[in-house]
């Protein structure tokens, strides 16, 4: 399970308007996942973390089912 999720670092924006964003989520073994994307202009970063978090965790609790 994700226990912490930040936005760990983001770019100055390219002259198109895009910048790099550099996400960390750690999970509850310490276990430490790191995402670079590059997003458009206006984008909401921090929603996209969070939902990339969520789809982490119930990806987890999924596998958790199986076993």
């Amino acid at each position: 399970m994700i226990i912490k999720s930040i936005i760990e670092s983001r770019s100055e924006p390219q002259i198109d308007g895009r910048f790099w964003a550099t996400e960390l989520h750690t999970h509850d073994d310490g276990t430490e996942e790191r995402y670079n994307t590059l997003f458009d202009e206006g984008t909401d970063v921090e929603s996209v973390m969070l939902g990339r978090a969520a789809a982490m965790n119930e990806g987890e609790q999924n596998r958790e089912l199986v076993l």
